[in-house]
């Protein structure tokens, strides 16, 4: 593996891990699979695993002042590479960009949110489903 692609799975880990680390491995797999089908389909979210994790406002988790920030900085780093949690992130990039495992429906999913939200973006229209907190939709074709 390249230092590049090692670079894009610990940034895609760290994003799970500041997006979904509360939820099931599938519900890991199914966020990173967002990242990657953004990736795959470069539009105005990026067209790299970096710019779709980078990206302004997209993933809370690398904004400022969430307070998840700083853990994924140290994740993105290759820190913390013995904490458990961050091992089964790390597990998820790696099957999510070697293509090892398909979630259920959300092997489409472009956008996701938790349950406890409803963001303006939303379209029932879209809905592919639910992971654990997070509902998932294809907005983009």
């Amino acid at each position: 593996m390249s230092q590049t692609e090692w670079q894009d799975v610990l940034l895609m880990a760290a994003t799970i891990w500041g997006e979904s680390r509360g939820e099931t491995y599938e519900g890991k797999i199914a966020v990173g699979k967002v990242i990657k089908n953004r990736a795959d389909r470069p539009r105005w979210w990026g067209k790299s695993i970096r710019e779709v994790c980078q990206k302004p406002y997209q993933f809370s988790c690398w904004n400022a002042n969430d307070p998840n920030y700083v853990v994924c900085q140290k994740i993105r780093e290759g820190k913390m590479m013995d904490d458990e949690m961050v091992q089964e992130c790390i597990s998820a990039a790696l099957n999510v960009l070697i293509g090892n495992i398909e979630p259920k429906f959300s092997h489409d999913a472009d956008h996701y949110h938790t349950k406890t939200i409803s963001p303006t973006w939303r379209d029932e229209s879209k809905f592919l489903g639910a992971i654990g907190n997070h509902v998932f939709y294809k907005l983009e074709n």
